[in-house]
């Protein structure tokens, strides 16, 4: 956080629920960068309960209150 590459990145607008419009009681927001090898998440997370149970990959993660960063290997950034 605090890499100067950090300070150039916009923040998103604060999430809203997995399931609909309904805004979270707490706010989460993510500000992405990349380069030639790698994209990077820097997420800000009010929520002082952030925790999964799921041990099974590709399960449901929605059920937890958790934060979940997915991505395509096939992307091509530039």
């Amino acid at each position: 956080m605090d890499e100067s590459s950090w300070n150039k990145a916009k923040w998103t607008n604060n999430f809203i629920d997995i399931e609909g419009s309904k805004k979270p009681i707490y706010n989460t927001k993510v500000k992405m960068i990349w380069d030639v090898s790698y994209l990077y998440f820097f997420a800000e997370l009010k929520e002082p309960h952030v925790w999964a149970t799921l041990k099974q990959k590709d399960t449901i993660t929605f059920y937890n209150n958790d934060f979940d960063a997915n991505g395509n290997n096939d992307i091509v950034l530039g």
